[in-house]
């Protein structure tokens, strides 16, 4: 898609507080998705220590 093809579809005939709703919209999703990826991150690794625990534990006894 064209910068052009991109405007004419997306920003012409919009109002500035269509525009800046749609730009809130964007950012609220963005920090979503962030916000769920740092929680996966977090569940994996909390995983990853619990396997190394029970590693360490195993070559103890």
């Amino acid at each position: 898609m064209s910068e052009k093809e991109y405007h004419n579809l997306f920003i012409k005939d919009r109002s500035v507080d269509e525009l800046k709703l749609s730009y809130q919209q964007a950012w609220n999703a963005k920090n979503f998705e962030i916000e769920l990826y740092w929680k996966r991150a977090q569940y994996f690794w909390a995983f990853q220590i619990c396997r190394f625990c029970r590693l360490l534990w195993s070559i103890k006894f």
